[in-house]
């Protein structure tokens, strides 16, 4: 009977401690899939983070080369207009001595630029102007930089012009302002040097690029600078578009515009600035 009874009691205490270890057992994998879930949780939201990170990397890296390209650019010296055609390293011409190059010139726009009034419809009925609006702004002579003798930026998007622009304390030109100043004002012509078309006096079907001003004879009345041709010219207001025409076209005036994506880039879209005038 004694002996029974040990081995009854020592059946207790095996049972016993098995279900120790069971529960024990359970605890740990419970402890375990806790700190797995946790490791889980904490790898999406560094993966979230990092690609958070990342995106953010790039748009800094994106704004670092065009603030890195402003830059440079504006280390470059910005000579007056009158200089321009004095310099040793330009080849001078017949007509760009002085003669389209203080036309337009007024104090109430920066020296490197052009002042233009004129009178617009703003609204119209059957072709007849209604409602008219003067207006009066500064233009750049020469597609940006500005400066003859120079290639014109391109690949940019209209954003990244208008930030160039406003780095120098201007703007995008409106639509509005861009076709009156290649049209020169109130004479309404079809191309910034009159009404009838001229083979090659601006870079048009060509197969390049041209520096600004290399084309002498391509400017309107107050001397702007390949209005037509060489480039597309990025234009605020109207529509995301571009003005002009570029030297792949095979013909364009005045109002030759095309329309373009937001983030857009091209290798023959460029802009010029305007700026409003001081009074």
């Amino acid at each position: 009977m004694e002996l029974k009874n040990k081995f009854f009691f020592v059946f207790i205490i095996v049972v016993y401690f098995s279900v120790l270890k069971a529960q024990s057992l359970d605890s740990l994998k419970t402890q375990i899939d806790t700190i797995h879930t946790k490791k889980v949780k904490v790898v999406k939201s560094d993966t979230t983070k990092n690609n958070s990170i990342q995106k953010d990397s790039l748009e800094n890296d994106s704004l670092q080369i065009i603030n890195k390209m402003i830059k440079e650019d504006s280390l470059t010296e910005i000579k007056p207009i009158d200089s321009l055609f004095s310099s040793d390293s330009l080849e001078k011409t017949e007509d760009t001595t002085e003669k389209y190059f203080k036309i337009g010139t007024n104090p109430k726009c920066p020296s490197d630029m052009v002042y233009i009034e004129d009178t617009i419809a703003t609204f119209k009925i059957f072709g007849k102007p209604i409602i008219k609006k003067r207006i009066s702004f500064c233009i750049d002579r020469f597609e940006y930089p500005n400066l003859r003798g120079r290639f014109p930026i391109v690949n940019v998007t209209i954003f990244e012009a208008e930030r160039y622009c406003k780095y120098r304390g201007k703007r995008l030109c409106k639509d509005y302002e861009w076709v009156s100043a290649c049209r020169n004002t109130k004479e309404n012509t079809i191309y910034p040097y009159g009404n009838e078309y001229i083979d090659y006096r601006c870079n048009i079907n060509t197969r390049a690029i041209a520096k600004s001003g290399e084309y002498k004879d391509c400017h309107n009345k107050f001397g702007v600078f390949d209005m037509i041709g060489n480039v597309w010219e990025w234009t605020a207001g109207g529509g995301v578009g571009a003005y002009g025409g570029s030297y792949k076209n095979k013909k364009a005036i005045c109002n030759t515009w095309r329309a373009y994506k937001l983030k857009e880039r091209r290798e023959d879209i460029g802009f010029r600035c305007c700026k409003d005038p001081i009074f």
